[in-house]
């Protein structure tokens, strides 16, 4: 399983960074880059946000074991 996930998300990732820095040049272009950074701060800020009940959960499960 472990895999085929890595087979599959490798180019995804790749590509996605590609298209990143295809997009990042436009933006600074069109903004300041203090606004990139900014903006790009707060996609990390979010994309942590809806990862934070994923590690609460698996923390909770972690405790509720008795081995």
């Amino acid at each position: 399983m472990i895999g085929r996930v890595s087979g599959t998300i490798t180019p995804v990732f790749m590509g996605m960074m590609v298209i990143g820095m295809s997009v990042s040049g436009y933006l600074k272009e069109m903004f300041s880059l203090g606004a990139v950074y900014a903006a790009s701060g707060g996609f990390i800020f979010v994309g942590a946000a809806l990862l934070l009940p994923l590690v609460v959960e698996k923390k909770r499960r972690g405790e509720n074991r008795t081995t």
